[in-house]
């Protein structure tokens, strides 16, 4: 496992720290510290106790009260080594993997299906892919990751919108696999 320490000239927002408290939980990143602003978020994945920095009384108010706006608690333990659970696309959709290959993101994010807006899509329905071939693109707090075909084949199936969220177990497109003669 890596340490990660990130600088950030703006305070996150709870969206931003869930979506940050994603992207650890589905990488092999141990220790992350991140400062932002006035805030400082330090999450880590390893067993020895980290070093907890001392905050005013307002600090801990807005903490406080912050946490008593969300509607539903969050109870995730992001070091835990369980299986990960069964992609939980295409909602309802109905998805023939028996010819085909699914495509997962790297990571949880914002997909897109194109390298700008107004730019042609990397691929669509019908379209010969090769293997490593980029298939889109997700966006994590600026960080853009491409999506990898991974096999050569034709593209059957886009289950996602451009622009939509994305976790990083969710199948996202399938591929037909080419035949080999």
């Amino acid at each position: 496992m890596t340490e990660k320490h990130l600088l950030c000239s703006k305070d996150l927002t709870f969206q931003e720290v869930l979506e940050i408290l994603e992207v650890v939980k589905n990488s092999d990143w141990g220790d992350v510290e991140i400062e932002s602003g006035g805030s400082s978020l330090k999450i880590a994945r390893s067993n020895r106790p980290m070093r907890v920095s001392e905050g005013s009384a307002a600090d801990a108010e807005r903490i406080v009260s912050r946490t008593d706006e969300r509607k539903e608690p969050v109870n995730e333990d992001i070091g835990n080594s369980s299986p990960a659970k069964p992609p939980s696309r295409p909602h309802g959709r109905q998805v023939d993997l028996t010819t085909g290959v699914p495509v997962t993101p790297p990571m949880a994010g914002i997909f897109y299906n194109a390298p700008s807006p107004g730019a042609p899509a990397f691929v669509n329905e019908g379209d010969s892919v090769k293997k490593g071939q980029q298939v889109g693109i997700v966006e994590v707090m600026k960080l853009f990751t491409p999506v990898i075909a991974p096999c050569a084949g034709t593209v059957r199936k886009v289950l996602v919108k451009n622009e939509e969220f994305v976790h990083n177990d969710e199948i996202i497109m399938v591929i037909e696999t080419l035949e080999e003669s």
